[in-house]
């Protein structure tokens, strides 16, 4: 089945399938690719509805303070009982150069993965027990590395602690960095319930993670009206010159245990021309 947003009702936050296969994740990835058409991916929330926070006039600043503080503390409680969780699956989407880029990712405690598509670039990233490892075609090669050597294309690179490029890498695939993306720098006004696929939400708007990469425009994030209040749906939109001008990830299958194994055949990234 191809992962995208599974709905936000409270059975899809407590799930017993364990993801072991590397293969059957790399084919719902692929199936989602392919369903996108040739000629590129389209959003993976093409349909998904943008709400914006409007924040009613408050009557005082103490009580605008006073709001803020519990939309933080709500926000608070809220990643903190997803950084409990045994993980989750997530994806990204956003459009750059006119071209789509679709992640799909399955992130847990201590492994994760992320298989990335764009602009027939394909890259396969994995963390397992703190080391990363990178398998990619020729162009996913340049998009990762910031330089051709096709001398790497479709096979394993490991990437460990000391090398200079680990911590980018490893953005996003374990639960911890995920969460890190999660929460606006700055929140506005207080959080409100919306009604979303049927289902109910808390809305929190305010400015962009830094730790996406947008630092203008709106973060609008979605957490499920349902305690703990997992994350559902992140949406940022940028502005000029920013060239994302959207960013969207959808979250689901919390509670998931994610078990990502670790190539046999990876060669040491400084045993290689790749830049490091």
């Amino acid at each position: 089945m191809p992962l995208k947003p599974v709905g936000y009702g409270p059975s899809r936050y407590d799930v017993s399938e364990v993801l072991g296969y590397d293969s059957e994740f790399a084919r719902a990835h692929e199936e989602e690719t392919v369903k996108r058409g040739t000629g590129g991916i389209t959003s993976v929330v093409a349909a998904s509805i943008v709400v914006t926070l409007v924040a009613g006039v408050l009557g005082s600043v103490a009580s605008s303070a006073s709001t803020t503080t519990s939309t933080k503390n709500t926000l608070a409680r809220a990643l903190a009982a997803a950084a409990q969780q045994r993980g989750c699956i997530y994806s990204t989407s956003f459009t750059l150069d006119g071209h789509s880029y679709l992640l799909s990712a399955r992130s847990g405690a201590t492994s994760g993965e992320q298989l990335i598509s764009y602009d027939g670039a394909r890259i396969d990233v994995r963390e397992v027990n703190d080391i990363v490892f990178i398998e990619a075609n020729a162009a996913g090669v340049k998009l990762q590395y910031g330089e051709s050597d096709p001398t790497w294309a479709n096979r394993w690179v490991e990437v460990p602690p000391s090398d200079a490029k680990y911590a980018s890498f490893a953005s996003g695939v374990l639960l911890g960095s995920t969460l890190k993306e999660v929460p606006p720098t700055k929140i506005k006004g207080a959080a409100t319930t919306k009604s979303v696929a049927g289902d109910k939400v808390l809305v929190i708007t305010g400015t962009p993670n830094a730790t996406i990469g947008l630092n203008a425009g709106t973060e609008t994030l979605y957490l499920s009206a349902m305690a703990p209040n997992l994350p559902v749906r992140l949406v940022v939109t940028d502005k000029p010159p920013t060239e994302v001008r959207k960013l969207t990830i959808n979250f689901s299958h919390w509670g998931t245990a994610v078990a990502v194994q670790a190539p046999t055949d990876a060669t040491l990234i400084s045993k290689t021309d790749l830049p490091n």
